[in-house]
Parts: C-alpha cells; sequence; structure tokens
C-alpha cells in the first residue's frame, strides 16, 4: 500500500533527476501523470533524428484501464476530512488526459491528441484510429501507448509510430 507508492515516488524523483529535466510542473502532478511524462521522456530521447519530426501533425495517443481513478480517490478523501477543503491542486489531476497537456506543453507537440480508457491495450483499434489520421495526412507520427498507476500497480510502455 503505501510503502509501494512512496517507492514509485521515489523512483519517479530520481528518474526525473538523472535525466536532469527542468519541467518545475513536474513536482505538481498526480502519479499517473508523473508516470507518463517519464516513460515519454525515456522514449523522446531514443528516437533517432526527433528533431526532424514536424510537430504540428505528432499525436499522441494514451489509454490505460483505471483513467485517473486514484488521484480521483485521493482527491474525494481530501473532501471527507472534517473542516477540511477539497485540494485543487488535485482536482486538476482527476482527469487523464492532464498528463498528455504535460508532455505536449514540454515539447510542443501539436497534433492529435487522446486518452482512452479501455480494459486492455487494444492494438486493432489504436491502430486503426492512428491509420485513420495518417491516410486523412492528420498526422505524420504519433506515441501511442499504456499508462496505468491504480493501487499497486504502475506501467508504461510507449511507441512511436511514424507514417509510411
Amino acid at each position: 500500500g503505501s510503502e509501494a507508492r512512496h517507492q514509485l515516488r521515489d523512483h519517479a524523483k530520481a528518474l526525473y533527476q538523472f535525466l536532469e529535466l527542468k519541467y518545475p510542473k513536474f513536482y505538481k502532478m498526480d502519479e499517473l501523470s508523473k508516470l507518463g511524462f517519464l516513460a515519454f521522456e525515456c522514449l523522446w530521447r531514443c528516437i533517432k533524428n526527433v528533431e526532424t519530426l514536424d510537430l504540428e501533425k505528432t499525436g499522441l495517443f494514451l489509454a490505460n484501464r483505471h483513467s485517473s481513478l486514484q488521484t480521483d480517490e485521493n482527491y474525494w478523501a481530501t473532501t471527507q476530512k472534517p473542516n477540511g477543503s477539497p485540494s485543487p491542486s488535485l482536482f486538476v489531476y482527476t482527469l487523464p488526459n492532464i498528463g498528455i497537456g504535460e508532455i505536449c506543453i514540454r515539447h510542443k507537440i501539436k497534433g492529435e491528441h487522446a486518452f482512452f480508457v479501455l480494459e486492455e491495450m487494444e492494438i486493432n483499434f489504436m491502430y486503426n484510429y492512428v491509420d485513420h489520421l495518417f491516410q486523412n495526412d492528420k498526422l505524420a507520427a504519433c506515441v501511442v501507448g499504456w499508462v496505468e498507476r491504480y493501487e499497486e500497480n504502475a506501467f508504461a510502455g510507449f511507441e512511436l509510430i511514424q507514417k509510411n
């Protein structure tokens, strides 16, 4: 429970520092956004010729099973404290697509983006969705992935897909 959350928090902070990121908003993010943000950073740094991507036609599509439920529950807990008040800093993250926004702002990605809540990663659904955008010249590249953070579960796996 609590120990696993502290370990994830410590690992995320250590990776953030190791990557020498300079994005102070990272420390305000919820755990789902931090996980997605860090996974994206690791992928982005491994892409050869990343600077040649047309950011106007680069998209980001993520999915998970539990949406932002962990943050939703944490936020709800702040509303239940006697004489307490709801946490506005947690409320901001009660939508899973906020992490996408943080990534797009940092990297100036301006293409289509969406966050899907699915039982499991549906490769055919994602392929058809992205292929439609490629065929209609809306995108030239995109990152797709699964980012899950709920209870003891934390996983992120991202991949770059390019047209043709």
